[in-house]
């Protein structure tokens, strides 16, 4: 899996992240594989950015 993100400006963030999935054994027979890949974007806009950068972890 690979995930990042990148703030766009202070208040806006762009996340993102890819997967690759290999099944050995799908449903229950020998032999037998799967995979696939799974893609993921996301924006998030903060309301109040002052805020969100001056909070404590």
């Amino acid at each position: 899996m690979l995930k990042g993100s990148y703030h766009i400006l202070e208040n806006l963030r762009l996340r993102g992240k890819c997967a690759y999935t290999f099944v050995f054994n799908n449903r229950h027979s020998e032999g037998t594989f799967q995979q696939g890949v799974e893609l993921g974007l996301a924006l998030t806009y903060n309301l109040n950015p002052v805020r969100f950068w001056r909070r404590k972890p």
